[in-house]
């Protein structure tokens, strides 16, 4: 990220908010949007696995439910 204050695309009211209990900070390429990250709602599945608790608008390659590690 470039240095000082980065724009990040900020959901304020995922669709499932009310599991999430985290939030993960993904950095992203800004391209046309100038938007260099995005907040990433997620939910604990285990000590490595977490689902995620919105849709991305930015991420690609990932959906609502979508489980990582």
């Amino acid at each position: 990220m470039k240095e000082g204050r980065a724009r990040v695309a900020v959901h304020r009211d995922p669709i499932w908010r009310d599991r999430a209990d985290f939030i993960i900070g993904a950095e992203i390429d800004p391209g046309d949007t100038g938007t260099e990250a995005e907040q990433l709602w997620a939910t604990t599945v285990d000590n490595r696995l977490f689902d995620l608790c919105f849709i991305p608008f930015f991420v690609y390659d990932v959906s609502h439910e979508e489980r990582g590690c």
